[in-house]
């Protein structure tokens, strides 16, 4: 499953994937603004400080979703084919239930106070938008799950623990290898922490020390 991440020592607070965000979400014909402010903007990416640099937030389209979990009307939801949490917006009548319980702060009210946004991943172009505009390569486009073969034994143990039916053993000239269908794998991690080999990770580009950093700028947002 390709997905938006970030490499947080390369992130320099130019906030150029807000305003790629917000014309990317912005009619035409309205004007942009020089000065985004982020309480009064339509861009699902916002830039803030986790200790003393700069971090783009946004919604990780959790598998488990709290969000999901704490909608009252069913207006945030999973879809198994895309991986994507997405919202129906005629079931929405912000009560703010998901903002208030996502751990990442990637769900937030809209300009006016009615609605809720959070990232679409502009899934009618190849590239999201905040990807494309970054200058420093830190925020990217990837699979999540990563494989090393030199590791791999083939000992078949990861086709066995995915709940999506995504990993399946193939023959290659180096022996019984894992191979996972893009398509289908969630980046729920199941494979990487029940590999004996170490031979799966999970490419998410984000410390354990970066990720305690987030979590105290999500609580003081």
């Amino acid at each position: 499953m390709k997905t938006i991440l970030v490499d947080f020592e390369k992130c320099v607070g130019c906030r150029l994937c807000e305003r790629a965000c917000l014309k990317k979400h912005t009619p035409e014909d309205s004007e942009i603004p020089h000065e985004i402010d982020k309480q009064l903007s339509k861009q699902r990416v916002h830039v803030e400080l986790a200790g003393t640099r700069p971090y783009p937030l946004r919604c990780r389209h959790c598998d488990d979703a709290p969000c999901v979990t704490a909608c009252m009307t069913g207006a945030m939801h999973f879809d198994p084919e895309t991986g994507m949490v997405n919202v129906d917006y005629d079931r929405c009548i912000a009560c703010w239930m998901c903002v208030m319980n996502c751990p990442y702060g990637g769900v937030l009210p809209n300009e006016d106070y009615t609605k809720v946004l959070k990232c679409d991943r502009c899934l009618d172009v190849p590239i999201p938008a905040c990807v494309d505009a970054c200058p420093k390569d830190a925020l990217v486009y990837e699979e999540v799950e990563m494989r090393d073969d030199n590791l791999c034994v083939g000992c078949g143990l990861c086709v066995e623990v995915c709940p999506f039916d995504a990993i399946t053993m193939v023959q290659t000239e180096r022996g019984l290898k894992a191979r996972t269908n893009s398509e289908l794998c969630r980046g729920c991690s199941l494979c990487s922490t029940s590999c004996p080999y170490g031979a799966i990770f999970m490419n998410y580009h984000t410390t354990d020390k970066l990720s305690d950093q987030i979590k105290e700028v999500i609580r003081s947002y």
